[in-house]
């Protein structure tokens, strides 16, 4: 089925569509993509496969970097999926779009979406940003990179790619098998392209859609892994040691804690 006319009339729900996964990614114009899952384990480590997850950082305020050896948190690869994305040299963090930028409350005009020429400067740099959510909350998986033609060639912008398979969706060879074959226990564990989004550190900035991906290039908001911390860091509160806490002096924000701190959550 050909979208390109629906996209061209109501290109917001369009991008509701797509996050649902009814219209498929494909559609997009702009989407990047992923590559193909691990083959057996004699196959892929002849070519050099898998390819281990990636503890970088950055700070989006100084720079996006891309390329496949750029900066950024990377998840657990297939040699074909690391190979595939050594192509999009433009490319980098992984991201989540979870809306069109409005400036009025209400606003559902895709022509009055908001851009620098009509926003406050805080309306293009704080949180929230979008009025015009998609999918539900669900947002479209892809990459930040550089935008490569039109009026915003060079700016940071939102290519859509659908990396963030589930452990179901990577065959027999997932991160559970991985971790298996080669013995990784504890912290050193590979996971699945979901958990490992649930555990990077995230922060929510404003990019552009390229000219292929949307009309006039509108600004989005976009959810982008910027670092990906393990129990070693310091960013992580472990809580206090249980067993060396006198009886009956535990409360329930102390419990609390210490569940986070084992559920890997950020404090």
């Amino acid at each position: 089925m050909d979208y390109s006319e629906f996209k061209f009339n109501n290109q917001k729900l369009f991008f509701d569509g797509m996050a649902r996964g009814i219209i498929p990614l494909s559609q997009s114009g702009a989407t990047l993509a992923w590559g193909n899952n691990a083959s057996m384990p004699m196959i892929e480590n002849m070519l050099g496969g898998p390819h281990a997850p990636q503890s970088n950082s950055f700070d989006p305020d100084s720079g996006i970097p891309s390329g496949i050896s750029g900066g950024y948190p990377k998840p657990w690869m297939s040699y074909s999926q690391r190979t595939n994305q050594a192509n999009y040299t433009y490319a980098g963090p992984f991201a989540r779009m979870i809306g069109l930028v409005t400036c009025q409350e209400g606003e559902d005009s895709y022509i009055n979406n908001c851009s620098e020429e009509t926003c406050t400067p805080d309306q293009t740099t704080k949180p929230p940003f979008a009025q015009q959510a998609i999918g539900g909350g669900a947002g479209i998986w892809g990459r930040i990179g550089t935008i490569l033609s039109g009026d915003n060639a060079g700016s940071a912008g939102f290519y859509p790619q659908d990396w963030n398979i589930t452990a179901s969706e990577s065959g027999t060879y997932n991160a559970e098998y991985w971790n298996n074959h080669y013995g990784f226990t504890g912290n050193s564990q590979w996971t699945d392209r979901p958990s490992w989004w649930d555990e990077a550190e995230k922060e929510t900035i404003i990019v552009y859609a390229p000219p292929n991906l949307a009309l006039f290039s509108p600004l989005i908001e976009v959810e982008v892994a910027t670092a990906f911390l393990d129990f070693n860091d310091v960013k992580y509160y472990k809580g206090s040691a249980l067993h060396s806490v006198p009886g009956l002096s535990v409360t329930m924000l102390s419990v609390m804690i210490g569940a986070a701190a084992l559920t890997r959550w950020v404090l």
